[in-house]
């Protein structure tokens, strides 16, 4: 039986704005460490390539961008939970 972790970060920004942010995951306590170690070792050489670019860093899906003037459209498209990668929204010009 997996044990879940659920940890809230909530941060403010801009005075009035919040986000939240959820982490769950395994301990995997009960595994014995030959299976711990396999699954690492296939996370590590099937999983994590996915998530990196040939430089050596992490790949960034960016969906949309957007100008802080147009925050409200920007938002609209988020809860439209239409969006495969991240929304980003340029503040400063």
């Amino acid at each position: 039986m997996s044990v879940y972790y659920t940890m809230a970060l909530t941060k403010k920004l801009l005075n009035n704005i919040t986000f939240l942010l959820q982490v769950e995951g395994t301990s995997l306590r009960s595994r014995s460490l030959s299976y711990k170690t396999t699954l690492c070792d296939e996370f590590y050489n099937k999983i994590f390539p996915r998530f990196i670019d040939g430089h050596g860093t992490f790949k960034v899906f960016i969906d949309r961008e957007y100008d802080w003037k147009d925050i409200t459209d920007a938002h609209r498209y988020m809860e439209a939970n239409e969006n495969i990668g991240k929304i980003v929204v340029n503040v400063v010009d």
